[in-house]
């Protein structure tokens, strides 16, 4: 009997060891999550390196880049003096003679005009998003005229209508009936109504390219009574379409941080026009104002170059806030004012109205600049950047006589 039980256990002795696995199948799930531990480290501190010793290259590069983009340069014009009013004013008015001086202009002169005028226009086709569709694009009914005033950064910067383009999902400019290019919209004021649109010049072939003229922007406060003016644009609900006429009268429209001249002509305006004046040196005088309905009239273009220089860069429209008219020599004697810039209207919660500045003050100076017309202020007000603190000089009424005062703002964009 102890034979058999002996046996029987020597038997069964394969199947009741205790088996012990190695570590490596033991440990193999430890072991991956370590290696994949240890491969993020390394890539970790591998990207980490990298960056430390590319960013600072690329940054630098990105750097010199925007150093070296060119911008839009559009020289200024001096406000002129009241001695250059009056040795400048003219005895003609615009119902003196008006048949004659027109009969007397040389018809070639004005052709050249004309011609140099319709070059320098383009046509801007504007797209809007369906909102009852994101996916479809809709032509916009009302198509409006651009003006190329410049070519930077191998671009083409044209001027047109901001009531027309600001809400596009996306713009064509129609250089000829050949050649249509997408454009982007730069920038655009709702003030002035003014739009900045920029199509690449690559884009447009180059025979294209060689009949584009570019219009010069004149000096607006040379034009007087009585000249003789070209107008260009969509006029009559007609695009590209040229008129002449006389300069019927001259006035001033105050609006904020700056004051335009209003130029009107004798020409006959529609809803919905939009065009240019041109002098008789073919340079451009004014642009259209906007909702112009009975006549074409036209904001002088020396109150805009500031603007239009911003716009073409890529700058926010900044403001201040305030609405004023200057305090010229005769008006000083004659009020007892200190000359400057005598504040009218402030804006609710502009950057004016928080600084403290009030109607009656006078300004007289920017971040230590001298200002002593709202043009001038423009100029120099719209060189800065949201958020950028200035200081402005101003002198205020108190007891019997004006005290010097200085107010520190931090400008807004509009």
């Amino acid at each position: 009997m102890g034979n058999t039980e002996h046996k029987e256990e020597d038997s069964f002795a394969l199947y009741t060891e205790k088996i012990v696995p190695k570590p490596s199948v033991k440990y193999r799930r430890l072991i991956r999550a370590a290696k994949f531990f240890v491969a993020a480290v390394l890539f970790g501190l591998i990207a980490s390196g990298v960056m430390l010793l590319v960013y600072p290259a690329l940054e630098k590069r990105m750097v010199q880049r925007n150093t070296d983009k060119e911008i839009l340069t559009i020289e200024k014009d001096e406000y002129p003096s009241e001695e250059q009013d009056n040795t400048e004013t003219k005895e003609t008015t615009a119902d003196d003679n008006y048949e004659a001086v027109l009969q007397t202009t040389d018809a070639a002169a004005l052709k050249n005009v004309a011609t140099a005028a319709i070059k320098s226009l383009v046509l801007i086709d504007v797209y809007k998003t369906d909102m009852g569709n994101i996916l479809t694009e809709t032509q916009s009914a009302t198509e409006t005229v651009g003006l190329v005033i410049g070519q930077v950064n191998s671009e083409y910067i044209i001027l047109t209508n901001a009531e027309v383009v600001r809400d596009s999902s996306s713009l064509v400019v129609k250089v000829s009936k050949a050649t249509e290019v997408d454009a982007e919209l730069v920038g655009s004021d709702t003030d002035t109504g003014i739009a900045i649109v920029s199509v690449k010049e690559s884009q447009i072939p180059s025979k294209e390219r060689s009949s584009i003229v570019t219009a010069q922007l004149d000096n607006s406060y040379s034009i007087q009574q009585g000249d003789i003016v070209v107008a260009a644009g969509r006029l009559y609900g007609q695009n590209k379409t040229v008129d002449y006429g006389m300069v019927s009268g001259i006035s001033t429209k105050s609006g904020v941080d700056n004051s335009y001249e209003i130029i009107s002509t004798g020409l006959a305006g529609i809803e919905g026009d939009y065009g240019y004046l041109f002098n008789m040196k073919g340079n451009v005088v004014g642009i259209s104002m906007k909702n112009t309905k009975t006549t074409f009239s036209v904001l002088g273009i020396s109150d805009l170059k500031s603007m239009i220089q911003e716009l073409s860069n890529g700058n926010s429209p900044v403001y201040f806030g305030i609405k004023g008219q200057n305090v010229t020599g005769t008006m000083a004697t004659r009020y007892g004012l200190p000359v400057g810039i005598y504040v009218t209207d402030i804006e609710l919660d502009s950057p004016a109205y928080a600084a403290g500045i009030q109607p009656g003050d006078i300004i007289t100076g920017i971040d230590g600049n001298m200002v002593l017309t709202i043009q001038a202020f423009s100029e120099k007000l719209y060189q800065c950047e949201s958020g950028q603190q200035i200081s402005i000089t101003a002198k205020r009424f108190g007891g019997d006589e004006y005290k010097d005062m200085t107010f520190n703002a931090v400008i807004a964009v509009k």
